[in-house]
């Protein structure tokens, strides 16, 4: 498949096409925190390649520059659906195709049986319960949301608060949407990520959420 990315709202693919194709989302979809992608691309030569992004335009063009470089070509380029476990998925996969590793992420096996493999996967499309309560990042947060602050001289914390959790929301609205995420799934993402972010417990909003049909 060539031209316009395929998306599989039921299945674990994104993309299943061209290289160039894929690199195209840079212009339609939008990143989002703590969600990323699982790749794999198929080599000219018969071998594959396996990663995790949380930006794959990017760096599937920075995959195919290199690749030229050695005068390789990309045939085939497979990206699934973002996902909250995708680091854990990538980490899966590579040892499950240890035994054919070729060099680095490179592995000396059929490209369908890589993505078959991580189609068996239970990919996390949306959080799982109690994610972001795990995963508090407070510090960091407020780091950063200081720094905020500081650059728009004296903006009060309660507003800095409200733009970074109106951006994580936006972001996660944005991304459901041209993924195939309902409304309901991707606001329950945004939950758990600013969860993550800010320490904050928001498990009464997660239960409203999940009661909604």
């Amino acid at each position: 498949m060539n031209g316009v990315p395929h998306l599989s709202v039921q299945g674990p693919w994104l993309h299943d096409g061209s290289v160039s194709a894929a690199i195209d989302w840079h212009h339609r979809i939008d990143e989002a925190p703590d969600v990323g992608y699982v790749y794999v691309l198929a080599l000219a030569d018969g071998h594959t390649k396996v990663g995790a992004t949380a930006y794959f335009p990017e760096r599937l063009r920075i995959h195919r520059r290199d690749f030229r470089r050695c005068g390789l070509g990309i045939e085939r380029c497979l990206v699934t659906r973002p996902a909250f476990n995708y680091r854990k998925v990538e980490f899966t996969a590579k040892r499950r195709f240890a035994d054919r590793r070729f060099f680095g992420e490179v592995f000396a096996a059929p490209v369908e049986d890589v993505a078959d493999f991580i189609e068996r996967q239970p990919l996390a499309f949306v959080a799982p319960h109690g994610y972001g309560r795990s995963r508090r990042g407070a510090h960091r947060f407020l780091t950063k949301l200081m720094v905020d602050i500081s650059a728009g001289l004296g903006q009060p914390l309660p507003e800095g608060l409200q733009r970074s959790v109106r951006h994580i929301l936006d972001r996660h609205t944005a991304l459901g949407r041209e993924t195939g995420l309902s409304e309901r799934n991707s606001t329950l993402n945004a939950l758990a990520v600013i969860e993550a972010h800010t320490g904050l417990d928001l498990s009464t909003f997660h239960h409203v959420l999940r009661e909604v049909a």
